[in-house]
């Protein structure tokens, strides 16, 4: 079974070091973790809301972003699957090729 968020889940709860794939739903209220969230959206897009902003993410995009930063799905066209990646910030930081880029 496919990942989803789950309304329920604590506030900062982290979601470790993952790559796997989600079923996006509806959120009903933001998601917070101090953690770096990549996402793939291979055929539909979504909005999310960030910080009161609405943000509209096209098909087959990368999203890269601080998932400390609200975020919350607010548009969902149809279910289709997302590729989703969390890694920590600070072991982001320190990747090698992460660094070059600094």
């Amino acid at each position: 079974m496919m990942k989803r968020f789950d309304e329920i889940r604590s506030v900062f709860k982290p979601y470790g070091f993952s790559c796997e794939m989600w079923m996006p739903n509806l959120m009903h209220r933001p998601d917070r973790h101090n953690e770096i969230e990549i996402n793939f959206f291979p055929e539909e897009g979504i909005a999310y809301l960030f910080k009161g902003r609405k943000i509209k993410i096209l098909p087959n995009r990368i999203t890269l972003f601080w998932a400390l930063t609200p975020h919350q799905i607010i548009v969902l066209r149809e279910q289709t699957a997302l590729f989703r990646l969390h890694h920590s910030l600070f072991d982001f930081f320190g990747m090698e090729t992460i660094g070059k880029l600094r």
